[in-house]
């Protein structure tokens, strides 16, 4: 990656293929943009993603299988886009984001979407986001992903400020989405096979042709 030390926008739209971001994209220090839309088979970020001290816009949506979230995601201050992101609600992570995480993230702006996981709310480090001071922000969508997670225990706990649009997705209606995505997704894996065994057989009868036509 020595060559693109200077790379700012990185864009790796519909990769179907890509489970996980080698840690040399971490290296990648002048990086302003990294666009994962729609990678559906992405598992987990680099750990080293804190890295990227230089990264405004990061961009996971439509990353199904897309379970964790690095710690390190917290080092990145420059941050004003955040699309997703998953994060433990019950405790400061040593690895894993964790809800008081976004404590430093100030110049988040836009919408954006939180998944939480765990067994409980920790009122500490909900307190620790400090939501009061993301001015920028203008709605946060709140996926509730347990069903120990309790929805009115969250809006307290968080206590967001009047400007912030708070949208609460319960565990239920999260189960049902997780099931539609997830079929979803199979669908579109089945389909982009039957087009690779599609443009298989094509390939290999045009260079059967090819070798006939050679031979004669």
């Amino acid at each position: 990656m020595g060559k693109l030390i200077n790379l700012r926008y990185l864009s790796l739209i519909y990769c179907s293929g890509i489970t996980n971001l080698p840690e040399a994209v971490c290296e990648l220090s002048n990086l302003h943009s990294l666009n994962l839309l729609c990678c559906d088979s992405l598992e987990k970020l680099p750990a080293g993603i804190g890295k990227l001290i230089n990264l405004r816009y990061l961009r996971t949506e439509g990353c199904h299988q897309l379970t964790y979230h690095p710690k390190g995601i917290s080092n990145l201050t420059s941050l004003t886009r955040l699309s997703n992101i998953r994060m433990r609600a019950d405790c400061n992570d040593a690895d894993q984001f964790s809800i008081g995480d976004l404590e430093n993230l100030d110049l988040l702006g836009g919408n954006i979407c939180v998944e939480l996981i765990g067994n409980a709310i920790n009122w500490d480090e909900a307190k620790r986001a400090e939501l009061h001071n993301k001015i920028h922000l203008k709605q946060m969508e709140i996926w509730i992903c347990s069903p120990h997670i309790k929805e009115d225990e969250v809006l307290q706990a968080l206590n967001p400020p009047s400007n912030l649009h708070v949208k609460l997705v319960d565990y239920e209606s999260w189960l049902t989405m997780k099931e539609r995505n997830d079929a979803t997704a199979d669908r579109l894996k089945k389909a982009r096979e039957s087009v690779r065994a599609i443009l298989s057989a094509r390939i290999e009868q045009r260079l059967a042709e090819s070798r006939e036509n050679t031979s004669d």
